[in-house]
């Protein structure tokens, strides 16, 4: 209605302006107007196309822990008069059974610091092994590490049944630790030594890693005591301790989990890692945690809850 009015008005106006300007003529009767009806042109209709699904992306879609089991824990020796810490749902059950490793950089690092994280697996329906190696402060370093790892492996193939663990290992670590737990799982028995408290054959599942730096050719001079020597005066060591060495026929599946804020080893690594692993075959998936930091991926009472879902998810499928 008051778009009528306007156009009224503006008409009005208009005429009124002419009318002033104009000299006044008298016009000649008016011939009987034609009604004309405006004629509609129907647009041509088309049906709405319905929108494209959008394909999941694994990188992102989140997983939600469950509600956390009653765990209990105990000991199981390993190698060298250390045990491994166990962790293991109250009620009775078949769980898989998961071999985890801390981090520390190589040079430090304890079992102790993520024994809550472990908990935390265990608690989403999983037989966790919170276990060590030597570290660069305490003697470790190329390839008395690496054996540790492994030792740590027949342990837990040989004791998981009697905690309800199931199946072949899935092996994880933290940081250097998933470095390790890599090298180790996917080097067949090239770290199987006599130290181990328990011998025989380890199957494994899958292969987890958690922020982990991959490459130690990259970390240079930081890595030369670890190995004994640079590259050039100890090629063979850097060569067997870093997984690249062992990618040539894929084994297991592989899930690389990484927090998208973290500083300290960037979300990089793991997505080289990913893009080396798919080039030689493997089935590999790259779960990223958005805003997770290094150490706060693994945090039991923030992100690392959703890490421990993760790992147990991808463990029963």
């Amino acid at each position: 209605m008051n778009g009528r009015i306007g156009l009224l008005s503006l008409a009005v106006a208009t005429m009124s302006c002419v009318a002033a300007d104009a000299p006044v003529v008298t016009a000649p009767p008016a011939a009987p107007s034609t009604t004309v009806r405006a004629t509609t042109i129907p647009t041509t209709t088309v049906p709405p196309t319905a929108p494209t699904a959008p394909v999941p992306d694994r990188r992102t879609a989140r997983v939600v822990p469950a509600t956390p089991l009653a765990v209990d824990r105990s000991e199981v020796p390993v190698v060298d008069g250390r045990s491994a810490e166990v962790f293991f749902p109250l009620d009775p059950g078949e769980y898989p059974t998961v071999v985890f490793f801390h981090g520390g950089s190589w040079y430090g690092g304890e079992p102790a610091s993520t024994a809550e994280f472990a908990r935390t697996i265990a608690g989403q329906g999983a037989v966790v092994f919170n276990a060590t190696y030597l570290t660069g402060q305490n003697g470790g370093g190329f390839p008395i590490s690496y054996e540790d790892v492994y030792c740590a492996l027949t342990a837990a193939s040989s004791a998981a049944g009697e905690f309800g663990g199931v199946g072949p290992l899935f092996v994880t670590g933290h940081s250097a630790g998933a470095h390790l737990a890599s090298t180790v799982a996917m080097s067949g028995t090239q770290f199987g030594n006599a130290r181990c408290v328990a011998a025989g054959a380890v199957d494994i599942g899958g292969f987890i890693g958690i922020a982990g730096p991959y490459d130690t050719l990259a970390l240079g001079s930081f890595m030369v005591p670890w190995f004994g020597g640079t590259p050039e005066e100890v090629a063979e060591p850097w060569e067997l301790g870093n997984p690249a060495h062992s990618l040539e026929e894929p084994v297991f599946p592989v899930a690389l989990i990484h927090g998208s804020g973290d500083r300290l080893v960037p979300l990089l690594s793991s997505e080289s890692f990913q893009t080396l692993l798919e080039a030689a075959g493997w089935d590999v998936e790259l779960y990223v945690v958005p805003a997770a930091t290094h150490n706060g991926i693994i945090d039991p009472f923030g992100d690392g809850r959703e890490t421990a879902a993760k790992i147990v998810d991808f463990a029963r499928s």
